[in-house]
């Protein structure tokens, strides 16, 4: 049972930093695209409102963007995991 256990034991010639990891100049971030927002003389705020993807699209493109690239990664995901199963099935069938 002794055997199953992984060994931590991480050798590096490079000292670790205790030093706080800084967020990333990204306009992903909600603080960056707030801030995005505000330099680009849009107003946003927690009264908003968005009645449709058309109108999100034109209020908010980055949000728009990210909303998409998010959906378009699902489906990826998901059509990988049903393109796995159906391998799977396969490869039983064949062994039957």
């Amino acid at each position: 049972m002794a055997d199953n256990i992984p060994s931590f034991n991480i050798k590096s010639s490079e000292p670790i930093s205790t030093k706080p990891v800084q967020p990333a100049q990204d306009p992903t971030t909600a603080g960056n695209a707030a801030q995005a927002n505000k330099t680009s003389k849009k107003s946003f705020d927690a009264d908003t409102k968005i009645s449709s993807v058309g109108d999100l699209r034109e209020k908010a493109p980055e949000v728009f963007d990210k909303m998409m690239e998010g959906i378009a990664m699902n489906i990826i995901s998901r059509m990988r995991k049903a393109q796995e199963r159906l391998k799977k099935m396969w490869r039983e069938g064949r062994q039957r």
